[in-house]
């Protein structure tokens, strides 16, 4: 069993998706990457207490022994994680006036490439990651979906649109799903459908990625859920 360790169980995880609002989104990344930057709290492997009347000398120090190796290295990826972190932190968010207003990448490649750093368990040390790209009125949206859990997958998503030389990170969502995900362009009712086999799980309005947000097209844009 693994502690002081940040793990994200799947019961955080529903299998409806509600998309946040850009800067609550911003704001909550960057808090927790702080926070992971700066926590000093010991790694360690905790094991059911050693039964000493069942053990042999041998076997006690290899325990020992196992045990203190599997701390060296949890501690070392610990390290690792927070200076990568450290690294986003320093260069992808965007502040203005002391407040946190962005976070974005320079291009499609970088993102995927943070999307492997998340770790959502302990158990999973690379994360599998997926996107889906599209053009919707002119605008370049690219999601990325990262599995951080064993087992039912659950999927966090992180939905990009690029702006000018940098693709910014507009709305983030979760779900657990017990299907295989369906991302379609509903031209029609202008918005992103999120779909399994059986059942619709969440979308998109377009507007909510086109400026400015109000039009008279698109009165009201609002995240949406199904």
């Amino acid at each position: 069993m693994l502690s002081n360790m940040d793990s994200h169980s799947q019961q955080l995880f529903t299998e409806n998706l509600h998309w946040k609002e850009k800067k609550e989104v911003v704001t909550e990344l960057y808090e927790s990457m702080q926070h992971l930057v700066n926590d000093t709290t010991p790694v360690f492997v905790k094991y059911n207490k050693f039964n000493f009347s069942e053990m042999s000398l041998f076997d006690l120090f290899y325990r020992i022994f196992k045990k203190q190796k599997i701390d060296k290295q949890l501690t070392l990826q610990k390290q690792i994680r927070q200076n990568e972190t450290k690294n986003y932190l320093d260069s992808n968010f965007v502040f203005i006036n002391d407040s946190v207003e962005g976070f974005g990448f320079k291009n499609k490649n970088q993102i995927t490439e943070w999307g492997k750093s998340l770790n959502f368990s302990p158990f999973i040390q690379n994360p599998s990651v997926h996107s889906a790209e599209f053009c919707i009125k002119d605008n370049n949206i690219f999601i990325l979906m990262v599995n951080g859990c064993s087992g039912i997958p659950c999927i966090s998503f992180y939905v990009f649109k690029e702006k000018g030389n940098i693709w910014e990170l507009q709305t983030t969502s979760q779900a657990r799903l017990k299907e295989q995900l369906k991302i379609r362009v509903d031209n029609e009712q202008d918005k992103i459908v999120f779909e399994t086999e059986s059942r619709k799980i969440g979308e998109l309005l377009f507007c909510f990625f086109v400026s400015p947000r109000s039009s008279a097209s698109c009165p009201v844009c609002t995240l949406s859920s199904p």
